[in-house]
């Protein structure tokens, strides 16, 4: 934007990319899977997901090596379903971090193509939804992603297939991204902090 950061030369910075990988490995707080496997909740960081009658045969694996909190994957099909979370060092309103969020897929693909982007609400929190296509590792691949931000915390769903696949599977994503909801967190409990003395 004018007068704003130059992203790309930013993300070339030696300490930011430090910072960066940093931030990627940090531990993430654990969800639970329901006992049937089919939906999984995050008290901790405050969100549920469930798998609907139109992914009958989608599988969920709660916990996946990080970033990832959960994934949920139709492995016939190549198609998945991840959700990543992320501390950030401050919060930052969702409505100014289009343009570092869109930087995202057009690092890691070859041969980018924006479909659409622009804000959406999810009980009553704000997000902004892109939708992509790229190339990755030989393979065109068709993406919705969506990034909410939660007190200082980003939380990002992202829905992928190979582009091939794309329209068998757009049915249950669509399911599976209305199945992603926000609910209370739990706040860990903390000892009441001292009254200073007058």
């Amino acid at each position: 934007g004018e007068g704003g950061l130059d992203l790309g030369k930013l993300m070339q910075d030696p300490q930011v990319q430090a910072m960066m990988k940093q931030m990627m490995s940090q531990e993430r707080p654990q969800g639970k899977a329901a006992a049937d496997g089919r939906s999984y909740v995050n008290e901790t960081l405050g969100f549920s997901l469930k798998i609907p009658e139109a992914a009958k045969d989608w599988k969920l694996q709660p916990k996946p090596p990080a970033p990832a909190s959960v994934i949920v994957t139709n492995d016939a099909e190549q198609a998945q379903v991840n959700i990543v979370t992320q501390n950030l060092p401050l919060a930052m309103p969702i409505e100014s971090m289009g343009a570092m969020i869109e930087m995202g897929p057009k690092m890691a693909m070859q041969d980018y193509k924006k479909i659409s982007a622009g804000l959406i609400e999810t009980d009553g929190k704000k997000g902004y939804e892109m939708q992509y296509e790229g190339t990755a590792a030989g393979q065109r691949l068709r993406s919705i992603q969506r990034v909410y931000i939660v007190g200082s915390t980003m939380i990002v769903v992202t829905a992928m297939a190979p582009l091939e696949k794309w329209e068998k599977n757009e049915k249950a994503f669509t399911e599976l991204l209305k199945n992603f909801s926000f609910i209370e967190p739990k706040q860990e409990k903390k000892a009441a902090p001292d009254k200073p003395e007058v």
